[in-house]
Formats: C-alpha cells, sequence, structure tokens
C-alpha cells in the first residue's frame, strides 16, 4: 500500500516476478518428479513465501508510523479505518462471489459444462486483469484529485474510461467476430461449444472495465457504501438467474446470466456516478463507447 499512494509499484516488480518464475519451476519439478498434489502446493507456498519476505524488507523503511499507530492515542484513527474499510471488504467479498458462485451453481449440473465454461472463460478471465493493473496506478491519483480539484478528477476518470474503452471496444467486436475460428485454434474442435459462451463472456469482460473504474471512483469520492449497496441489490437476482438459466442452457445460460448482470450492474454505476459525482461522471466517454459499439 505505501508503494501504491506512492505510484511507486514498479519497485515490486522484482519480487512478482520472482514469485511467478519460482513457483513455476518448482510446480514443474514436483511433476517430473511424481509429487503429489501436496506438495504441487508447497511449491506455490514456498514462491508466495519468498515474494511476501522481499517485499516486506523493501517496506522496513516505512516501518516508523507502523510502530507508533498502535499507541493509545492513534486507536482512533484505526476505528475510523475499520469504519469507512468495511464496505470495501464486503464489496470485494460480493464481487468474489458473482465471479465463482455461478461456477459453483453450473458444477451442480454438470462437471462437463463447468469444464466448458472455463474453457471458454479462459481469454476473458485473462482481459480483466488489465483494468485492475491500471486501477492500482489510478485510484491514489483519483483519490487525491477528489479532494484537491474536482476538476481534474473528471479529467482523470474521463480519460481513464474513454481512453481503455477506445482500445477494448474494438478488440471485444473483432474477437465476437472470430469467436467460432479462435476458439477452434485455440482449443481444438472438442471444445467447439465454447464459442458461443466465450463470446458473450468476452462482452462481459468489456464491461467489466468501466465498472472497475467507475466502482474506484465512487470509493474514491468517499462513496463505498453506495457501491455496496448496488452489489446487495443485484446479487439475488442474478443468484436466481444463474439457477434458472444454468438448468436450461448449461454454459450459455450462465453466461448469459452473468452478461444481464453486469449489463445491470453498470447501468447502476452510471447512475450512481451521474448523483453523486455530478459532472464528474464520465457519460460521454460511456456514450461514445456505446455508440462505436453499435457502429
Amino acid at each position: 500500500l505505501p508503494f501504491q499512494s506512492e505510484l511507486r509499484l514498479g519497485e515490486l516488480v522484482l519480487p512478482s516476478v520472482a514469485q511467478a518464475v519460482l513457483n513455476f519451476v518448482l510446480s514443474i519439478a514436483v511433476l517430473a518428479t511424481g509429487g503429489t498434489l501436496v506438495a504441487l502446493a508447497a511449491a506455490g507456498l514456498i514462491a508466495i513465501t519468498v515474494q511476501s519476505v522481499w517485499v516486506a524488507c523493501l517496506s522496513w523503511p516505512f516501518a516508523g508510523p507502523w510502530r507508533a499507530a498502535f499507541a493509545s492515542a492513534s486507536r482512533r484513527r484505526w476505528r475510523a479505518l475499520a469504519r469507512e474499510a468495511w464496505p470495501v471488504g464486503a464489496a470485494s467479498t460480493l464481487k468474489m462471489a458473482w465471479q465463482q458462485g455461478p461456477v459453483l451453481i453450473l458444477g451442480a449440473y454438470s462437471l462437463g459444462a463447468t469444464g466448458l465454461f472455463h474453457a471458454a472463460n479462459r481469454i476473458p478471465q485473462q482481459l480483466v486483469v488489465l483494468p485492475l493493473a491500471m486501477n492500482a496506478t489510478m485510484f491514489p491519483l483519483l483519490a487525491r484529485s477528489w479532494n484537491d480539484s474536482r476538476d481534474r478528477f473528471a479529467r482523470h476518470l474521463d480519460r481513464l474510461v474513454g481512453g481503455s474503452l477506445f482500445v477494448v471496444v474494438p478488440c471485444v467486436v473483432f474477437g465476437v467476430a472470430i469467436a467460432g475460428p479462435l476458439v477452434r485454434v485455440l482449443l481444438g474442435h472438442e471444445f467447439s461449444a465454447a464459442a458461443t459462451p466465450y463470446a458473450l463472456l468476452l462482452v462481459t469482460a468489456g464491461l467489466i472495465f468501466p465498472i472497475i473504474f467507475l466502482a474506484e471512483a465512487l470509493n474514491a469520492a468517499g462513496y463505498q457504501r453506495l457501491n455496496l449497496l448496488l452489489l446487495v441489490g443485484l446479487t439475488p437476482p442474478m443468484t436466481a438467474l444463474v439457477l434458472v438459466l444454468a438448468s436450461r442452457s448449461g454454459t450459455t445460460g450462465v453466461a448469459i446470466a452473468l452478461l444481464a448482470a453486469y449489463a445491470a450492474y453498470l447501468a447502476a454505476l452510471v447512475g450512481a456516478a451521474c448523483f453523486r459525482l455530478g459532472r464528474a461522471a464520465p457519460v460521454s466517454a460511456l456514450g461514445a463507447s456505446m455508440l462505436a459499439a453499435a457502429a
């Protein structure tokens, strides 16, 4: 967090690369020697431990305020932090449920359909890493500009949403257009049935880009409870829709349910941004991208 707030995330690249390389090497060694599943899990644990110790060493210069933070005079700050942070944690938990819950529901009906869903979601799932990586840098900038200059906040958010969608919309349209051939090339003819779910999940991944940015903009502006309220209200209908469509249409049904749920979430976030952020809401960028997608 100190590196994120000071825009020094580059210093964490080496520990992250080391963790990935070490995890890969140890996992290959376990598989080559016929190791057990426990040994494979231990390989991942060792890699994570090395990364954590490395990051802790890099973070040690920031440790002075941490030691003083546990003094009795500072406990009020911890209570205030907990009061403001719990909605973010609860919303993150619900978002994880949105990602994993449909897979669990689908698995209760058919393991084959679950495998098909994972195959279809392989590329869309990787695309979501991009807005998460961008958000790690943009959140401190949005939080700072909301307090210092609302005009700068509006420019940051509009350029972030508009610029990302300028790249994402053509990629999604192109990916949907070549869904059939692409799935057969990457996964083989036995997974050709994954083409339609892949196309639907790719559109869903495109919706997740502005969703992440708008949700974090609300958090940066201090409206994290509103974001949580939207998720709480949308989770029951999303779950019901997944249950119905999973039983009727399998993998494609779950993909349709997720697309509908994230579209509703995006619409709710746009309404919340217009209501709470006012002229800082990136309505023009969203409208332009929708027109571009339609064209």
